[in-house]
């Protein structure tokens, strides 16, 4: 299994192999916090003027004390337009700084999101909207996809990524428990029809609380994020990651060698998180080698080859990390941050 982090004794379970030296397993409490928003308030409150998002824009960072002043206005403005805890709140948009504060704002107001991907058509849109009934519905494209949202389900909220809705004072929020649903994505399986997968804040804090010890995530690290949100891999893992973690995240519209390679090189990045796909593109660029700057890469979605595993070491002087997870379960294995993988 190669080096592991300090002594341990024969009745250390597997996993103890993920932790940093000198934390013992008996001591890890994944769900201590309770949930991510207070997990959050918590990072936000200690540093507030550390930098979390860097939008695709490039308007400027957003801090921790303004992603929390910003997402507890929208939060207001979303219970003060009638939804109440756990209702659900669909969002179809594309990565922006608003969508994100508009996510974090529905996880802190006690609603339940439901991820999906704009590229979804009528038929999807149609069946998804069915299936979870939701109240309102978070679009940036009205002309389309807020018009098909609107007439699946008559009198359903619809606003934009800004949320544009009056200010209501400062309504309630944050009140959450760990068994309360947070987040429904929907998944295919291997056959019918997309099923939705309810997570409580107990799921999306444990899963993050784990990667971030078996990581080593730590504040002064900054994630290159060119996954979409609505996927658990960019939302769950690179998004809700860094936010645990303190740390910052510069956004990416979409996936493209250059643009990568230039913000981890212009914001000194230390992390790039990936598919297969994502890494034989990086791999056939010259400028692989530009990936040895980055303190980790981590690839999931689909299996990585050995093959390409093998390039990018030899090429990249990355060995990249590879992580299995679901959508119905969140992360489920790792390979370890030392030692071999």
């Amino acid at each position: 299994m190669g080096p592991t982090a300090g002594a341990v004794s024969d009745t250390d379970p597997a996993w103890h192999v993920h932790l940093p030296p000198g934390v013992k397993p008996a001591s890890v409490d994944l769900l201590g916090k309770r949930s991510l928003p207070a997990a959050w308030l918590a990072v936000w409150a200690a540093n507030p003027d550390s930098p979390a998002l860097l939008g695709p824009d490039r308007s400027g960072w957003l801090t921790a004390e303004q992603l929390e002043a910003a997402s507890r206005r929208v939060a207001g403005r979303l219970l003060g337009a009638g939804l109440t805890p756990g209702d659900r709140i669909l969002f179809s948009a594309g990565t922006s700084i608003d969508m994100v504060v508009a996510h974090v704002a529905a996880l802190r107001a006690g609603l339940v999101v439901v991820p999906t991907n704009p590229a979804y058509q009528e038929r999807e849109l149609n069946h998804i909207v069915t299936d979870s009934d939701p109240a309102a519905a978070l679009v940036d494209d009205a002309e389309r996809r807020g018009w098909i949202l609107a007439a699946a389900r008559k009198g359903m909220i619809t606003v934009r990524p800004e949320v544009g809705l009056p200010d209501s004072g400062e309504p309630p929020i944050d009140d959450l428990e760990p068994a309360h649903p947070a987040l429904i994505p929907y998944t295919s399986g291997t056959t019918g029809a997309p099923k939705g997968a309810v997570l409580s804040h107990a799921n999306l804090l444990a899963s993050s609380e784990s990667i971030g010890l078996a990581w080593r995530w730590v504040a002064t690290d900054r994630l290159i994020l060119a996954l979409p949100l609505f996927h658990g891999h960019g939302l769950c893992v690179g998004l809700y990651g860094t936010l645990l973690a303190g740390a910052s995240a510069v956004l990416q519209p979409r996936f493209d060698v250059d643009l990568v390679l230039d913000a981890a090189a212009e914001h000194d990045a230390t992390m790039f998180f990936g598919v297969p796909t994502m890494y034989h593109r990086l791999a056939s660029s010259k400028r692989v080698g530009e990936l040895a700057r980055l303190r980790l890469c981590v690839s999931g979605s689909a299996p990585l080859s050995a093959e390409l595993h093998h390039k990018v070491e030899q090429l990249g002087s990355q060995r990249v990390l590879e992580r299995y997870g679901m959508t119905e379960t969140l992360m489920n294995a790792s390979n370890p941050l030392e030692g071999e993988r």
